[in-house]
């Protein structure tokens, strides 16, 4: 058995070539902050409302998530350990009672890992 290893990236890949790799591996830049969180969150007020509006999502869970959205809305910017932690319980909320709709939940994933990035 031949143990070679020939690596054809060029350019800017981004490569990695290991036997054995224990734990986490992390390749290229940080995604950036979103400038608003704020802006993100009426963008997903909107798309929730055109949701409802198209049937996809039904009245009652429309509302919990419009409440789920205000708690996060207050929690924000999360300052301390406590506000984002309450941000992120609120947005795990939200993203279970979205999950029907993916472009909802794609949102909302984008918002907590923005959350989770800031300290």
């Amino acid at each position: 058995m031949d143990n070679q290893t020939t690596n054809n990236a060029t350019g800017n890949m981004n490569v990695v070539q290991a036997g054995r790799i224990d734990g986490p591996v992390v390749i290229g830049i940080t995604p950036a902050l979103p400038a608003d969180l704020f802006a993100d969150l009426a963008d997903l007020r909107l798309l929730l409302k055109r949701a409802r509006a198209g049937g996809d999502v039904d009245e009652a869970t429309c509302a919990a998530a419009e409440q789920e959205l205000d708690a996060v809305t207050e929690s924000l910017p999360p300052s301390t350990d406590q506000r984002r932690t309450t941000a992120l319980m609120s947005l795990k909320r939200l993203r279970g009672l979205l999950m029907d709709v993916a472009e909802l939940v794609a949102k909302v994933t984008a918002i907590i890992v923005a959350v989770r990035g800031m300290s």
